[in-house]
C-alpha cells in the first residue's frame, strides 16, 4: 500500500489513530500526578527496585522485602502546606457540596503542639499518604499507609535540615516507604513510617523525632479542641475523598504484598489495628478493636483510651509525659517489625 494512503480513514487509518488517542489518555492518568508533584515523570517501572533511583548499596533492612508497589514513584501526590478549615468551615461545606467531607464518625490523627490543634482526617491521608505541614512552628511529617494502617507524625527535619517527604513507589513489608526529597533528586534516602528510621541512602540509620499524635473521631476530636483545624484536601480529589478505596482489601484481609516473616495459615486478625509502643524493652503492640481495655504497661499511664464504634480512641498528652515512641499500624506489620517477638 502506497505512504500515502496509510492513515486514509477508508484503508484503517481510524483504528491507528484511535490507539494513539487511547495511548495519550493512558499515559496522561500516569503522567499528570507525577508532573503536579513536581517530580520528573515515570521513575520506575513498577517492577524492579532498582529502577526507582535510589542507593540501596548500605540497605539496612531484608532486601526481599523490599518491592515495588506497582506504581512510579511519585505517583501518589502528599500534601505539602496544606490549607486548613476550622469546624464551622467544615459544616458550612458539608452543606455547599455534594457529599461530606467530613462526618462525626470520620477517624483521623489529631496533633496538639504549641498550643496549636489539628486533625489529619484519614479519608484525606487514604488518597495522599503523607502530609508535610507545619503546627505550632514545628515543622512536621504526618504518615498514613492504608495497605499496613501504619500512622505517625514526625518532625521534618534532621541533622539541622528541614526537609520534605515523598512516596518512593516502593514497599517494605506491604508498608510505605517514604523518600526525603532533594531538589535535583540526588542524595535521596529511603525511610520507614513504623520507625522512622532511615534504611538507605546517605541517611540510613538516622531516626526521625516521633510526635504524640492521637487517634479519634472527628466529633470527639472537636469537643475536645474547639479551637482545632483541620486540613483541606485538593480541589481536584473532592470526589475521591468520600470513596473507601481499600473497603474490599480490608474486608477479605488478604495482604497484597509479602511480608516477613510469612503470617501463620488462617491468620483473620492480621488487619488487627493496633497501638504499637516502642519503649526501652523494643516494640509492643496492643489491639484496638472493639473489646476489653488494652492493658497498657505504667510507661503508658498518660494515655487515655475511649470506647466508640469502630474500636478504641488514643488520646495523648501533647508534652513528653509518655516514656517512649507512640503509633499505629496493623498486627502483621507490627510483627514484621520484630519478627515477631514482641508484638502480644
Amino acid at each position: 500500500m502506497p505512504a500515502n494512503r496509510m492513515l486514509q480513514f477508508k484503508t484503517g487509518g481510524w483504528v491507528i489513530l484511535l490507539a494513539v488517542v487511547v495511548s495519550a489518555a493512558l499515559g496522561a492518568r500516569i503522567l499528570i500526578p507525577a508532573l503536579k508533584s513536581g517530580r520528573s515523570p515515570l521513575v520506575g517501572d513498577k517492577k524492579d527496585v532498582a529502577t526507582y533511583g535510589f542507593d540501596l548499596s548500605n540497605l539496612t533492612v531484608d532486601p526481599a522485602g523490599l518491592v515495588a508497589g506497582n506504581m512510579v514513584k511519585d505517583a501518589i501526590r502528599p500534601l505539602t502546606s496544606p490549607a486548613t478549615l476550622t469546624p464551622d468551615e467544615v459544616l458550612a461545606r458539608n452543606e455547599a457540596q455534594r457529599g461530606k467531607y467530613l462526618v462525626p464518625s470520620d477517624w483521623g490523627l489529631g496533633l496538639s503542639l504549641n498550643g496549636a490543634n489539628r486533625a489529619y482526617p484519614q479519608r484525606v491521608r487514604n488518597r495522599h499518604e503523607i502530609v508535610n505541614d507545619t503546627l505550632g512552628g514545628v515543622p512536621l511529617a504526618v504518615t498514613f499507609n492504608p495497605l499496613s494502617f501504619t500512622a505517625a507524625a514526625f518532625r521534618r527535619e534532621f541533622g539541622g535540615e528541614e526537609t520534605t517527604f515523598g512516596v518512593s513507589g516502593l514497599l517494605y513489608n506491604s508498608t510505605l516507604v517514604m523518600y526525603d526529597r532533594r531538589p535535583d533528586g540526588a542524595g535521596e534516602s529511603l525511610w520507614l513510617p513504623l520507625t522512622g528510621r532511615a534504611v538507605a541512602g546517605p541517611s540510613a540509620g538516622t531516626e526521625l523525632q516521633l510526635l504524640p499524635a492521637s487517634l479519634a473521631t472527628w466529633a470527639n476530636w472537636v469537643g475536645r479542641h474547639p479551637d482545632t483545624t483541620v486540613i483541606e484536601g485538593l480541589a481536584d480529589f473532592r470526589k475521591h475523598y468520600g470513596m473507601e478505596p481499600y473497603g474490599s482489601y480490608y474486608q477479605r484481609g488478604r495482604l497484597r504484598f509479602p511480608v516477613s516473616p510469612p503470617l501463620p495459615e488462617g491468620s483473620p486478625d492480621a488487619m488487627t489495628r493496633m497501638l504499637a509502643y516502642r519503649g526501652p524493652d523494643g516494640l509492643v503492640c496492643f489491639p484496638l478493636a472493639e473489646g476489653p481495655v488494652p492493658d497498657l504497661p505504667e510507661e503508658l499511664a498518660g494515655v487515655d483510651l475511649n470506647l466508640v464504634s469502630g474500636g478504641w480512641e488514643v488520646w495523648l498528652p501533647e508534652a513528653d509525659a509518655v516514656d517512649g515512641d507512640l503509633c499505629y499500624t496493623f498486627r502483621f506489620a507490627c510483627r514484621g517489625e520484630h519478627q515477631g517477638r514482641s508484638a502480644r
